[in-house]
């Protein structure tokens, strides 16, 4: 449910609208992109406006500080 609400955020906040032109959940890519539907860890893919190209996001809720090691976790 998350997911949904990072996906409209992303789609109607001014700086992410006018950066991205399409955001999809992971099961809703586009099968011309190639991308496995298998959950490594991405939860949404956003197509950038100007080129074309596709940024992984992974959207997680957490309550408090979040720390280090889940934070470097998702960057490796």
């Amino acid at each position: 449910m998350f997911e949904e609400v990072v996906k409209s955020y992303l789609l109607n906040e001014p700086v992410y609208k006018n950066l991205y032109d399409d955001v999809w959940l992971l099961s809703e890519v586009p099968a011309e992109y190639h991308i496995p539907k298998k959950d490594l860890g991405v939860d949404l893919v956003a197509r950038h406006r100007d080129s074309d190209e596709l940024t992984a996001v992974q959207a997680k809720y957490y309550h408090g500080k979040v720390g280090k090691d889940t934070i470097n976790s998702y960057v490796a």
